[in-house]
């Protein structure tokens, strides 16, 4: 599994800036890459990739409450979480051969310095 850069631009209000200005690499399956590029065709590199359904950020709680936390009770999967997603995909990848330094590279949080 290879590690595609996606960075997020700061926001001139630090409350919705991702963790402290970083930067972080997650992984893109191929697949998924024309998808994003068509999704993505026309927008200016400023604007959000993915949004609220009246074009603001994504909030975590909003987006877990109204959407998230819903389709895992329809799918009866409760209590399920983003992270418990994050955490289950990096073991897969490890387990399918990944590399276990770019994987922790891809899912983990930054470590203190």
């Amino acid at each position: 599994m290879a590690c595609t850069a996606v960075k997020e631009r700061p926001v001139r209000d630090s409350r919705y800036s991702p963790k402290a200005r970083r930067t972080r690499s997650l992984p893109l399956p191929r697949f998924l890459r024309p998808e994003l590029a068509a999704h993505v065709a026309g927008k200016h590199l400023d604007e959000r990739v993915f949004t609220a359904s009246r074009g603001g950020p994504l909030r975590n709680s909003n987006f877990r409450h109204y959407v998230f936390d819903p389709a895992v009770a329809r799918a009866g999967l409760a209590p399920l979480t983003p992270h418990d997603l994050r955490d289950t995909a990096a073991s897969l990848a490890v387990s399918a051969g990944a590399n276990v330094k770019t994987v922790n590279g891809c899912s983990a949080a930054p470590r203190p310095r």
